[in-house]
């Protein structure tokens, strides 16, 4: 032994109270190859144990005081990166929101466990011929019948969530489907319920295609696209996203609200089944820590949702398409931080260097 002393290591932590400043913490020995940045940790603020984010890893501090230690490692995997939390630094900075609130917002924390939810992927169990001739014998069941029409509907097979909210059905309708044998549950979504349609593009549709592309391939740009409800701005999307998946980017599809998400994930997931993802408050914690982890593994490329979809743990991020961004739903009043979702969007695209529509 030298008797040298380890060089000291101090955490710095944000938590998710009303208050502007964060606090240092000193990193016992035992616990110093353990730490990184991002991690959510447990701390004690004054006579209280609270949690909070490490958001720097340093040497010195400022305070005068002998720091009192870090006590737990709550979840070894980060829940940041650097640039998610560069992007956490200008929210608080740009809506004078306390960094530990903004930071709390962003990931289902205390719920990023690498999990399925106990549901999968709904498909027709019979012919189509049947399942129409089942929806007359059902009218004295009128939320099975809804979920039957709801699924003959979509291009691709739903989640068990998103076909009861499509429906506005619950659990005990759909099982009876399931009893009835007119519906089965799969773990996946790949293969074809119904063949996905690919559609012939107009010439405009193909001048925002080549413009969209040009930037995902070259310099990013952020992008107008304009057009009626029936234009077909989807089929846009959906050919911007194919060219971000084939130059190995991710994509953000962020939607006013929640209603329109299984329709338009329908249409996604027909074209690149189980690398889309949904992420919205209409699913339960399982669900969307489940969808969180996918994104965070790389299982998923593509994610659709409401505002929080923005947030989404993608390393690669090459587009993001915000539909209908005239919407006031885009505005996040409550809880804080209080934000604009085209605002962050055009940011995050930034530290991105992604093309935003």
């Amino acid at each position: 032994m030298n008797g040298q002393q380890p060089e000291r290591l101090i955490a710095e932590v944000a938590v998710p109270l009303d208050l502007d400043r964060t606090f240092d913490y000193a990193v016992l020995p035992l616990m110093a190859g353990q730490v990184r940045l991002g991690q959510y940790v447990q701390v004690r603020l004054g006579k209280q144990l609270t949690e909070g984010f490490i958001i720097r890893l340093k040497r010195e501090t400022a305070y005068r005081g002998e720091l009192s230690p870090l006590l737990k490692i709550l979840e070894p995997e980060p829940l940041f990166g650097e640039q998610e939390l560069e992007l956490a630094h200008w929210l608080a900075e740009r809506y004078l929101t306390p960094l530990g609130l903004v930071l709390q917002a962003i990931p289902p924390v205390k719920r990023l466990r690498d999990r399925r939810p106990r549901t999968g992927y709904v498909r027709l169990a019979v012919g189509l011929e049947e399942a129409l001739h089942e929806l007359e014998r059902l009218r004295r069941a009128p939320k099975q019948a809804a979920l039957l029409r709801a699924l003959l509907a979509l291009e691709a097979p739903p989640s068990t969530a998103e076909l009861l909210q499509l429906a506005d059905a619950r659990p005990p309708a759909l099982r009876a489907l399931l009893q009835r044998g007119l519906v089965r549950l799969e773990t996946s979504s790949s293969g074809t319920q119904v063949k996905p349609r690919r559609y012939e593009l107009t010439a405009e549709q193909e001048r925002a295609v080549a413009a969209i592309v040009k930037a995902l391939e070259g310099q990013p740009r952020t992008f107008l696209l304009h057009g009626v409800n029936g234009s077909g701005k989807t089929e846009v999307y959906l050919e911007a996203a194919e060219r971000a998946f084939a130059l190995g980017k991710e994509a953000i599809i962020a939607v006013p609200e929640i209603a329109l998400t299984p329709q338009l994930t329908a249409r996604f997931r027909a074209r690149f089944g189980d690398r889309v993802a949904v992420f919205h408050s209409g699913m339960t914690e399982a669900q969307r820590a489940a969808e969180w982890a996918r994104m965070r593994s790389g299982e998923a490329k593509l994610v659709i949702g409401v505002r929080a979809v923005i947030f989404a743990p993608f390393q690669n991020l090459g587009l993001i398409v915000i539909d209908e961004e005239h919407e006031p739903t885009y505005k996040q009043e409550q809880p804080a931080p209080r934000y604009h979702l085209r605002e962050v969007a055009l940011q995050r695209a930034k530290l991105a260097k992604a093309t935003v529509v």
